[in-house]
């Protein structure tokens, strides 16, 4: 009876470590910056998928032993791809995302002024006194000072 126990609580053993689960853990920054990023989505194999916390932390939990392809991407940032080892070697892993570099279209805004009167304007027109648009609500340093 005790051998069969001994027997039986080895297998189970075996079969825990066999099926062991660890984490990825790893810290987003901006590698012009030095900066932590958060928000950056992290995708471990298409399967796992997190967010970077407010100190860029990452932590994926409950991961077989095996070789993954981690994606990173953010706002502003070039999507980055790594390939890491589970259980990981480097406990204090950074993966820098380089800002993208793009050159927005120049914007031209105008106006013009006319001495039409607005009951004469071919398009519909709504006047709107300061109650009706909330203008006492907007804080002074939202008020466009000419």
């Amino acid at each position: 009876m005790i051998n069969k126990c001994i027997i039986a609580f080895a297998a189970l053993f075996f079969s825990m470590a066999a099926s062991a689960q660890y984490n990825f853990n790893c810290v987003i920054k901006n590698a012009a910056t030095k900066e932590t990023v958060h928000g950056a989505s992290v995708v471990l194999n298409n399967l796992n998928k997190t967010v970077s916390k407010q100190d860029g932390s990452v932590q994926i939990k409950n991961i077989p032993a095996g070789k993954f392809s981690v994606v990173i991407t953010n706002t502003g940032f070039t999507e980055q791809q790594v390939t890491v080892d589970i259980p990981q070697t480097d406990s204090s892993m950074v993966i820098q995302l380089v800002p993208k570099e793009e050159q927005l279209d120049e914007v031209i805004v105008s106006s013009s002024r006319t001495n039409s009167r607005i009951e004469d304007l071919p398009t519909k027109v709504e006047v709107l006194g300061s109650e009706e648009v909330g203008e006492d609500k907007i804080p002074d340093h939202q008020h466009d000072h000419a």
